[in-house]
């Protein structure tokens, strides 16, 4: 008989310049069996119930026509995914549940959209890289990853974000 597979999911912070533009996003991602490191997530892991698969919530820095940096959040989206009649249907009662979510919480805030977006999709988790342990190879397993309950995680999200907005306007102060 096979090992039954404990599955839970989560949120995946991440930086990233791009075309000149720092971004900032919570990807889902998956947890196993409680294993020290996160995992994808296929089309059809979460019973086919919801569409997690390349789900984010991502936002960027903008200077655009302001004196002060600004960081703008996109509502979540889907990024990098494989779109077919079977998940566009999925991907939208996902970003249906999402939003009603959002809107019964009155989230404006990024930390509050955060928060509400894992509680529509009930994660459990927040993980990131450790960004002082070098990775040891291009699997997840071979990297070291720091571990965060959703409140501690939606803390952790807001304050990347001040981190960049902190660094641009230093970055403009030193112009």
């Amino acid at each position: 008989m096979s090992e039954e597979i404990e599955k839970e999911f989560g949120f995946l912070i991440q930086s990233e310049m791009k075309y000149g533009t720092q971004y900032l996003s919570a990807s889902l991602i998956g947890r196993e069996n409680g294993k020290e490191y996160p995992n994808g997530i296929s089309s059809d892991t979460y019973g086919a119930k919801y569409a997690l698969d390349g789900l984010t919530l991502r936002g960027f820095l903008s200077r655009w026509k302001l004196e002060e940096p600004n960081f703008l959040l996109h509502d979540p989206e889907y990024r990098d995914v494989h779109v077919d009649r079977r998940n566009v249907h999925l991907m939208a009662k996902t970003l249906d549940k999402i939003t009603k979510r959002i809107q019964a919480d009155g989230a404006r805030e990024p930390g509050e959209i955060f928060l509400a977006m894992a509680r529509a999709l009930k994660l459990s988790f927040v993980v990131e890289k450790n960004k002082r342990s070098p990775s040891h190879g291009s699997s997840w397993s071979d990297s070291d990853w720091v571990w965060h309950d959703i409140p501690s995680g939606k803390n952790l999200f807001v304050a990347r974000i001040r981190e960049l907005l902190d660094e641009a306007k230093g970055a403009t102060v030193a112009a």
